[in-house]
Formats: structure tokens, C-alpha cells, sequence
């Protein structure tokens, strides 16, 4: 298996041989193409659009359609999926599914989505796990090592890359960035019964978010692995953390907090994780 996924080398193919724009041009179609199916994918799943498209821009545009221009595309196709997974269509799953995974290998961790059940979440699970792996984070448990010699070539590859990027570092697991998004995520899931009958789609973008917040904490011996991985799940909170608003009987007061939440993650971006190389 090539290290470079065929729709990579497709778009730079045509980029660089026939419109003679190696860089620009490539940068600007995995954006517009990123961008495109986060819009759908918001129109679709928000309840609050302006205020999915405030989040969307403060804290994932910057990263993934300028920096990580082919996980940008992919996590953008994992966020599109969700509709399938809910109308349990396999096939038009699996289609976007492929085309993720034409964009970046590493969506190929989407596919399991398909098996969530959309309609039940037993909460206490999810916070029974958040409890273990918190412990597996204090352990300094690093499970990329564990796939160090794994004997498919890619695998094998990217695990040394992601040991060579952060063996020297780990996630801070309690850093303000993380607890933000975690306390949200907690609050929401405090009223699953009245959020879930405003937004049919709450119950499973809420299990994408923990499975968000669950690999930074496995992964968080691995700065790179950890925060790859989380990040791609994570694209889900441009959609569902504007559920807060239905928290609230004072809107606006809801509204001017996502806007300083908002506010934060677009500062933390640029001022203390614009230095972290992936």
C-alpha cells in the first residue's frame, strides 16, 4: 500500500501537469472541498447554524483547511456520513466512507461509526469510561508503541512517524482547551431526553464527541497520535456543541457564552498550538 492516497495524488497530479499550479491550486481544492461538506453537514445536523459556523471557523478551519488540508477533506466526510449511519444506509456509508479514506488513511477509524446505536446512549457507560481511561492517561499507558513492528508497511510507518513526532511529548489532559470541551460535553449529556427531542441526530453526535475525548486520553503519551486522532472525531463539536443554547431559557445569554468559548479555542489556536508540528 502507497504511502500517498490516491485521491492526493490524483488532485496534485492535475494540479502540478495540467494547470501548471503545484501548491496554490492544491491547497485551494482540498479547502473548497473540505469546506463544502462541512457546510452540508451543518445545514443538515444544526440547530443553530450561524453558531456551528462560528465554531467551525474559530477553532477547525485554521487547523484542518489550511494545515491538514487532507484530514481536513476526510474529517469533513466522516461529518457528512452521519446521516447514513442515522437512516442506517450502508451503502451510501460506505461510498463516503472510501472517498474519506481516498483523502487520508486514517479515516478508515470512521468505519466502526456505522455500528452506534443512534436512537439509546446508557451515559453512565460512557462515563465509566472516561473514568478508565483518564486512569490509562495517568498510567503514561502509550499504545502506539505497542504497534511499533506491526507488519503492514503504512502501519508501520506512520506508527514510527508518530514515536519520532512525540515521543518527547504528551497531551495535556488538563489543559483549559480539553476541560472546556470536555465540561460541555458533560453538561450536554445531563439532558440527553430534552436535546434529543429538539435534534434527532443529538445521540449520535454525542458518542462521536466522547469517542473524541477517549482517544486523546488513550493516545496521550503520543502528542501526535492523540491529537491527530481526537481531531478528527472532534469535528463533530461544530454541530453538536450549539445544543447548549437549547440549555438555556436566555438565549442570547447562550449565545454570548459559545462566543467567548468560541473566542478562546480561535486564541488557543493561533497562540499556543500554531507551533505543534503533525
Amino acid at each position: 500500500i502507497t504511502t500517498i492516497e490516491p485521491a492526493f495524488s490524483i488532485i496534485a497530479f492535475i494540479c502540478r501537469d495540467i494547470f501548471k499550479q503545484p501548491v496554490l491550486l492544491l491547497m485551494s481544492v482540498f479547502a473548497v472541498l473540505s469546506i463544502i461538506f462541512k457546510t452540508k453537514a451543518i445545514k443538515i445536523y444544526s440547530s443553530f447554524i450561524f453558531i456551528s459556523f462560528l465554531l467551525y471557523t474559530s477553532d477547525f478551519l485554521l487547523l484542518h483547511d489550511y494545515i491538514q488540508i487532507r484530514t481536513g477533506v476526510a474529517s469533513a466526510l466522516m461529518l457528512f456520513s452521519i446521516q447514513f449511519i442515522k437512516k442506517r444506509n450502508f451503502k451510501l456509508f460506505f461510498i463516503v466512507f472510501c472517498c474519506a479514506v481516498s483523502f487520508h488513511y486514517s479515516a478508515v477509524l470512521m468505519f466502526p461509526l456505522y455500528f452506534l446505536n443512534s436512537e439509546k446512549i446508557k451515559i453512565n457507560n460512557y462515563i465509566y469510561l472516561l473514568i478508565v481511561f483518564y486512569i490509562f492517561a495517568f498510567l503514561k499507558f502509550n499504545p502506539v508503541i505497542l504497534l511499533k513492528n506491526f507488519p503492514i508497511e503504512y502501519i508501520n510507518v506512520k506508527v514510527n512517524g508518530y514515536l519520532n513526532r512525540g515521543e518527547n511529548y504528551s497531551a495535556n489532559i488538563f489543559s483549559a482547551f480539553f476541560l472546556s470541551k470536555l465540561i460541555i460535553t458533560i453538561l450536554l449529556s445531563l439532558r440527553i431526553n430534552l436535546l434529543s427531542g429538539k435534534n434527532s441526530y443529538f445521540i449520535l453526535m454525542l458518542k462521536i464527541q466522547y469517542i473524541s475525548l477517549f482517544t486523546l486520553l488513550f493516545f496521550s503519551q503520543n502528542l501526535a497520535a492523540s491529537m491527530r486522532i481526537s481531531e478528527f472525531f472532534g469535528v463533530i463539536e461544530i454541530v453538536l456543541f450549539p445544543e447548549v443554547i437549547n440549555l438555556f431559557e436566555e438565549k442570547h445569554l447562550a449565545r454570548f457564552f459559545l462566543l467567548f468559548l468560541a473566542s478562546f479555542w480561535f486564541c488557543m489556536r493561533i497562540f499556543v498550538y500554531h507551533n505543534i508540528s503533525w
